[in-house]
């Protein structure tokens, strides 16, 4: 009973890793009322609570306030980068924010689940 307790408690936990790059930049606030505040990236300008998913370096960032406001970025998880062995038939890249399998000698179409290697590495982008 207490194993299954236990199995549940985990299940229930939400758990945050981050992989490869982590980006955080201190809040701003409007010169002419400094209690608003906002966040900004590449002169855009968030409200707090706002969340977006940079496709170029397929960052998550929210715009946060309370205890530690400011722009919060880190790279997602699917964005990992995986290293594949020479000589492999398959190969990772990543698209949309995500990793898929496909050819080495033709990236445009899918590799399936028998073809790609059984030991390969991963590296947060």
């Amino acid at each position: 009973m207490k194993s299954a307790l236990l199995v549940l408690t985990l299940v229930g936990l939400q758990l945050s890793v981050v992989f490869g790059a982590l980006m955080v930049d201190h809040a701003k606030y409007n010169p002419e009322d400094r209690n608003t505040m906002y966040c900004e990236y590449k002169g855009v300008k968030f409200l707090p609570k706002s969340n977006f998913i940079l496709y170029e370096s397929c960052m998550k960032c929210t715009c946060s306030h309370g205890n530690n406001p400011g722009l919060h970025c880190a790279t997602l998880p699917t964005a990992a980068r995986v290293t594949v062995p020479d000589g492999s038939m398959c190969i990772s890249v990543i698209v949309g924010c995500k990793n898929r399998w496909v050819y080495r000698d033709n990236p445009n179409k899918r590799c399936p689940k028998k073809h790609r290697p059984q030991q390969v590495s991963a590296v947060g982008k």
